[in-house]
């Protein structure tokens, strides 16, 4: 009922809350969904973030949102932080919705935003690009290059694991960047 009094932003926040529960009721995040579409210009590059990381996280494929999302995204990922940046393309490779376009700004932005990423993001972003069958140089050459300076920060074995999984799946092989995992 009360879903048709929410704006954009909340509505980007509703759809990031019921994913974060675990609310398994497709038809939340499917409502919450239309006011993020309607408005989206209107949102922050971390709502636009979180209403694509939510619909992921909820395995809602929700084509014209994402799809609107991505289109909007590849004009604003310089303003994403790091968080956002591999959210997005987490969101993307997770409901399999690849955007060239999209995956090329991604990956501009991380470059740029590189000594903000953490050992999750460079995992998550690169496990992305992987998912995703998108080779970027430039962008294994950075990830790479961060990852052997930050290698004692690499630890928890799901971002060596996501990390190693991703630049095997590529075909890029960082000797350096190998022997520091």
């Amino acid at each position: 009922k009360r879903l048709a009094e929410f704006g954009p932003q909340e509505s980007a926040n509703l759809a990031w809350a019921f994913a974060k529960l675990f609310v398994e009721e497709e038809a939340v995040p499917q409502a919450t969904a239309a006011p993020c579409f309607v408005a989206l210009p209107q949102l922050s590059p971390q709502h636009v973030a979180n209403a694509a990381w939510a619909l992921a996280a909820s395995a809602v494929l929700h084509r014209p949102v994402m799809g609107a999302i991505m289109d909007q995204a590849v004009g604003t990922a310089v303003s994403f932080n790091s968080q956002d940046i591999s959210n997005l393309a987490w969101a993307c490779a997770t409901l399999e919705m690849v955007h060239a376009p999209l995956l090329d700004a991604v990956a501009e932005a991380a470059i740029s935003q590189l000594s903000e990423f953490i050992p999750q993001n460079v995992a998550n972003t690169l496990w992305a690009f992987a998912t995703c069958g998108k080779q970027h140089l430039p962008l294994l050459d950075a990830m790479s290059a961060v990852a052997v300076a930050r290698a004692a920060s690499f630890t928890g074995s799901q971002n060596v694991a996501n990390t190693a999984w991703a630049l095997a799946s590529l075909q890029y092989y960082d000797g350096p960047l190998m022997s520091a995992l």
